[in-house]
């Protein structure tokens, strides 16, 4: 069964989803909207020690990869 993560577009939560069907509709834990946005997500492993930081939308200006930010 996938995680997956998601952003809100109503309020800006973000949250994980376990999904056991992908079908299975998915709404936000905080305003129950469902208009969601998928997030890229970093996977466990033992080079991927150092926490990752997300842009917030529409990016930062500092990144190569507009959407996720290094610093």
């Amino acid at each position: 069964m996938p995680i997956f993560e998601y952003a809100c577009n109503q309020c800006e939560q973000r949250f994980e989803k376990l999904l056991r069907k992908s079908d299975q509709e998915v709404d936000c834990p905080k305003c129950r909207s469902q208009d969601l946005r998928k997030l890229f997500s970093t996977f466990a492993s033992p080079a991927a020690d150092a926490p990752q930081d997300f842009c917030p939308p529409g990016g930062c200006g500092a990144c190569p990869n507009p959407g996720m930010c290094m610093n």
